[in-house]
């Protein structure tokens, strides 16, 4: 086997999106994870996808990542369970509107508008929970969430599909070196042993409604395991 062009360390969201956007690019890739892929904190977050709230250095980026989200499902095979339907941040006084109202003509003037300004009325008619001292709020209207776990997983099929190579249970050291980096193999003492069997658990255990059940069974299910003997918990919306 010839050796790859691109060495990806770390099987995260980030780590999967690397492979995958070389791999379009025709290179040889190999991503190595020491654990298995969204074991740590791609696998179990919130899933936020968000413009709302950024920094302003990271507006441009988070705008093309709003769009790529948007059409995720022509990227990866699968909508990742990705919904849209806006995030709001909360002034819960006077000064914080203004500081909020502030933010948005900055934003405004350097030509960005992915923020918009609401007052008490509309933000209740969009959370009727809303405490009676709230004043208004900021809204991102197309910002939204999606399934970390599921996420993740498709980027990493969809990698693996366009020729990546995706290896599990491989720790390596990366050495700086005055010629390069130098990767090399390493051995830790493991404090669980991620058998396929713990794998599949977590898999199984993760998955939030009956669509990540169905993609979470067909994962085990390519490890040669059946979903019914693994224990773990269904969500409640899941198929028998």
């Amino acid at each position: 086997m010839a050796a790859p062009d691109v060495i990806v360390i770390g099987g995260g969201l980030h780590g999967c999106s690397s492979a995958l956007h070389l791999a379009r690019r025709g290179l040889r890739v190999t991503l190595l994870e020491k654990d298995h892929v969204g074991r740590h904190a791609s696998g179990v977050n919130a899933g936020g996808v968000r413009r709302l709230g950024r920094h302003v250095a990271e507006i441009p980026l988070s705008l093309a990542a709003m769009e790529l989200w948007h059409g995720i499902e022509g990227l990866v095979d699968d909508d990742c369970g990705f919904e849209s339907h806006g995030q709001v941040k909360v002034a819960e006084s006077e000064a914080e509107l203004e500081i909020l109202r502030r933010r948005v003509a900055e934003f405004g003037s350097l030509g960005y508008s992915h923020e918009e300004l609401i007052g008490v009325e509309e933000l209740r008619e969009i959370l009727p929970a809303v405490s009676p001292h709230c004043r208004g709020a900021i809204i991102c209207r197309r910002d939204g969430a999606a399934n970390p776990y599921r996420t993740t997983f498709a980027f990493k099929r969809k990698a693996e599909s366009l020729g990546a190579c995706i290896e599990e249970g491989r720790l390596v050291i990366a050495e700086e070196r005055p010629d390069g980096v130098l990767i090399r193999p390493a051995l830790a003492l493991p404090i669980e042993i991620y058998t396929p069997e713990r794998k599949a658990e977590f898999l199984l255990s993760n998955a939030v409604d009956a669509e990540d059940y169905r993609v979470a069974i067909a994962e085990v299910k390519k490890m040669g395991l059946k979903p019914a003997s693994i224990p773990h918990h269904k969500p409640r919306k899941a198929h028998p």
